[in-house]
């Protein structure tokens, strides 16, 4: 009878309740442990900490190294969207060299940043190349920078980041350089393009 009655009762093992007399008992393995809870809440705060900063950009870009690229800030001006037109090194043919490059620099003010806030910037193209040629990417904020042996056979093209810990800087100085090469002898081609930098980070998680 004391075993009849044993096997009715609920037991708590681990944190989770089970009845015994059931088949089949749910297993703790079905629920997140507090530590993964808690590691989840702490990126979406992190996250969203990134996008309301009080960082700001613009009005307007005061300088640029080039035309032919379009900036549009967002209502809040706490992101900024760069794109372009022809930003792009190319490699074609066997009579081209086997090294070509190409260089963008722009500014934009900067501001309400607290020093080692992080704000990151995105870059954003397509690279395509035969075999034999490679593509490479280097990317600058002010005094931190990034490079990038991009992959040359995705067809969905790249998204390169850089996440920018802030100073006290009022302007944020971007540059971004383009290297396509090759073997001298060889006669693959290669297309590298960027077609925009953002600082929308919403956008690239969804």
């Amino acid at each position: 009878m004391h075993a009849a009655l044993r096997r009715g009762k609920k037991q708590k093992i681990s944190g989770c309740v089970r009845g015994v007399s059931h088949a089949t008992a749910l297993s703790c393995d079905m629920f997140p442990r507090q530590s993964q809870v808690v590691g989840f809440i702490r990126k979406e705060v992190d996250m969203l900490q990134t996008v309301a900063g009080d960082a700001t950009f613009g009005p307007g870009p005061t300088f640029s190294t080039d035309v032919g690229f379009d900036i549009a800030l967002s209502p809040d001006k706490k992101a900024f969207t760069a794109t372009f037109g022809g930003l792009e090194a190319i490699i074609n043919g066997k009579s081209a060299p086997p090294i070509a490059t190409r260089v963008f620099s722009f500014s934009i003010p900067l501001a309400h940043a607290e020093p080692g806030q992080e704000i990151p910037f995105f870059v954003s193209g397509f690279a395509v190349a035969e075999k034999g040629a490679n593509a490479h990417l280097v990317f600058s904020v002010n005094d931190q920078s990034s490079i990038a042996d991009l992959p040359t056979e995705s067809k969905e093209g790249f998204v390169h980041q850089l996440k920018y810990k802030a100073t006290d800087a009022t302007d944020a100085r971007i540059t971004v350089f383009l290297l396509a090469n090759r073997d001298s002898k060889s006669d693959a081609a290669v297309h590298l393009n960027v077609t925009a930098i953002d600082t929308d980070i919403v956008k690239h998680k969804n």
